[in-house]
């Protein structure tokens, strides 16, 4: 019986994934499950060849949190440090990782990104298929000489651009993914950086 996914569950070699719905209604995804596959994303992900630029991911520095059956999935580049952040500039993007998302849309000005403009990716679980979203995530200075965290959709069209603010918070990561949902206010996605930084994405849930 078809059910909706929730966590990564399954084998680098079996390449079966699967989102149990018998976890808890909100929790970050153990990091060793974490860790097994993104190995099957970053293969998933390596195969796109409208990429906007190359990263190569860092498994061991992932991380996952679900709502309900609403999943986001951090794959930071394999280069990322702290100090790349000093070396931002306006002038090119410099790679930062990827962002899956299942059952969560990018909101810009309350708005969803339309879904021609998603990277739909559609992953095998046995005898179902499960349409998930790839964003290629980029780091550059605008105008304004404010560094925006760049979030790709589909080829280089950018489904929302949220700028990197200061933020104090102890990360059992270098880079750790989050998942909130304020009452009265827009689903986030946060990604926090380095204990000293966070991009947040609202979201929101695909129209039915």
């Amino acid at each position: 019986m078809k059910s909706m996914l929730l966590a990564l569950i399954g084998t680098a070699f079996s390449g079966a994934i699967l989102f149990p719905s018998q976890l808890a209604a909100q929790e970050r995804i153990e990091d060793k499950k974490v860790v097994q596959y993104t190995v099957l994303l970053g293969i998933n992900a390596s195969l796109q060849k409208d990429a906007p630029f190359k990263v190569a991911v860092d498994s061991f520095k992932s991380s996952g949190m679900h709502k309900d059956e609403q999943v986001a999935v951090l794959i930071p580049d394999l280069g990322l440090a702290e100090d790349r952040l000093s070396k931002v500039t306006d002038k090119e993007v410099t790679p930062f990782g990827q962002l899956w998302l299942l059952n969560l849309v990018p909101q810009v000005e309350g708005k969803s990104v339309p879904a021609d403009k998603l990277r739909t990716i559609t992953l095998t679980v046995g005898d179902d298929k499960i349409d998930a979203e790839l964003y290629f995530l980029g780091l550059q200075k605008n105008s304004k000489g404010e560094t925006e965290l760049l979030v790709y959709g589909k080829g280089k069209e950018i489904a929302a651009r949220p700028i990197l603010e200061s933020h104090e918070e102890e990360l059992s990561k270098p880079v750790l993914v989050n998942l909130a949902a304020p009452e009265g206010k827009p689903m986030v996605v946060s990604v926090l950086l380095f204990g000293k930084h966070r991009a947040q994405i609202e979201v929101a849930g695909p129209k039915k």
